[in-house]
């Protein structure tokens, strides 16, 4: 009699204890991700990676000159000032990160843990604001999907343990975009202090981020059932108005300095590369007609364009900048081509709505790279593109997974292979980087010798 007992206290027990986690597992699953999140973003961070560069240097000692002074590190800017500063000033032109962060930096002893913190912070928090996001528009299950590939992204890992601007522009924006899907009536506007600090926190957010927020507010006017009309149409007008007078204040402005970057028809360079291109080519009647500055320019733009969707740099490669890059992996994993293509399909098939809301976004994310004619960079200026392409990713992990009856099968699947992804991407990250970027380091030099 007592073994029987002995034995169904342990049965009712064991039921307990699977009913709590059924119940629970979704809450589990959340907590399991912000703690993964947390340990990628900090382990080793006052070691790996194992330098700063210069642009990051001068944020962070320009936050800290501003704690002290209200001016940069060059003392010839103030971050509050509406004015250019009478000389160039070197990696400056952001204003927020330097505000935001300036009581951090002002406070503390000065170390590669200590200039990462505050980065690092708001990139484990970027995973919380994707997963927030992610459950309203697709669903709970989903968004926990999402906020696991988002902390364990090569892309998202790299670049939340590094101190530049542009995560900290997108951290806001995205933030916004998950207010404005979750608030309703005169709060909607509790969003707009978002899209200030996202409009001044990075040069390259200026282009992108009104149509951002014409997108998402649309998204979500249709999604309300197009209430709260009068409070979407003033977040609008305040935006673009903001906007307007940014652009009629530009030429004095500190990112005035780089309007000559943008593709222009009329730039000395591109007129000598078409004269360039005439002087090679056959002289007829209709050489003016197919080689012309509007011609080369809207080539420049499209190539530029059309790279930001390379599978080279997005699961090869990478950026070709070795301050942006491993150069020997993607911004994502090969595994991810399978679930991205799977995602899309999917989303469009049944969630429809979504699925346009998320490709007009990933349609206008290259443009900032695209647009800027001395380089092509895309890891910092058409970074909106790399959570929307997760959301997809996260979808298609998520019907795979559905397709079983059997759902452990392919649960051991996706985690086992993304496992070796993991790792592989860990090692290169933590041990082979730290030759290549000393290499790299050892080249430039010899060459400015």
């Amino acid at each position: 009699m007592t073994g029987f007992c002995k034995f169904h206290i342990l049965f009712m027990v064991d039921r307990v204890k699977a009913v709590f986690i059924r119940k629970h597992c979704y809450t589990i699953s959340l907590f399991l991700t912000v703690f993964i999140a947390l340990l990628v973003s900090f382990i080793l961070l006052e070691r790996i990676p194992t330098g700063i560069t210069d642009d990051e240097m001068g944020y962070i000692l320009s936050s800290r000159s501003f704690f002290y002074s209200a001016k940069d590190v060059s003392e010839q800017w103030a971050p509050l000032s509406l004015d250019r500063p009478p000389v160039k000033v070197v990696s400056a032109y952001g204003r927020v990160p330097y505000i935001l962060f300036s009581p951090f930096f002002g406070n503390v002893t000065l170390s590669l843990f200590t200039a990462r913190f505050p980065y690092a912070l708001l990139g484990w928090l970027f995973t919380v604001v994707i997963f927030l996001i992610t459950s309203k528009l697709l669903l709970p299950k989903v968004g926990i999907i999402v906020g696991l590939l988002f902390a364990l992204n090569p892309w998202s890992i790299f670049f939340s343990r590094t101190a530049y601007e542009a995560p900290i522009a997108l951290y806001f924006a995205f933030l916004m975009f998950c207010l404005l899907i979750y608030l309703k009536s005169w709060k909607i506007l509790l969003a707009f202090p978002l899209y200030l600090l996202a409009f001044f926190s990075y040069l390259g957010t200026n282009i992108i981020l009104p149509l951002f927020t014409c997108i998402i507010i649309y998204y979500c006017w249709i999604f309300n059932n197009k209430l709260h009309t009068k409070y979407y149409l003033l977040f609008l007008f305040m935006s673009l108005l903001v906007l307007v007078l940014y652009i009629v204040h530009l030429p004095n402005d500190i990112g005035g300095g780089r309007i000559s970057e943008l593709l222009n028809p009329q730039s000395s360079l591109i007129s000598d590369s078409v004269n360039w291109e005439r002087r090679e080519s056959i002289n007829t009647p209709f050489m003016n007609l197919f080689i012309n500055k509007y011609e080369n320019s809207a080539k420049i733009f499209v190539n530029g364009y059309l790279n930001a969707f390379s599978p080279t740099y997005l699961f090869s490669k990478g950026e070709w900048t070795a301050r942006f890059t491993l150069w020997s992996h993607g911004a994502f994993y090969f595994i991810d081509v399978i679930f991205l293509a799977i995602g899309i399909f999917s989303v469009f098939k049944y969630r429809k709505r979504e699925c346009l809301l998320l490709l007009a976004i990933l349609l206008i994310a290259p443009i900032p790279s695209a647009i800027h004619y001395s380089d092509s960079q895309y890891a910092l200026r058409s970074s909106f593109m790399f959570p929307i392409l997760l959301m997809f990713m996260g979808y298609g992990i998520y019907i795979f997974i559905k397709s079983f009856n059997n759902k452990s099968l392919p649960i051991v699947i996706v985690v086992t292979l993304y496992l070796m992804f993991v790792l592989n991407f860990g090692y290169q990250y933590f041990f082979r980087n730290i030759i290549i970027i000393l290499l790299v380091l050892v080249v430039e030099y010899l060459l400015s010798m």
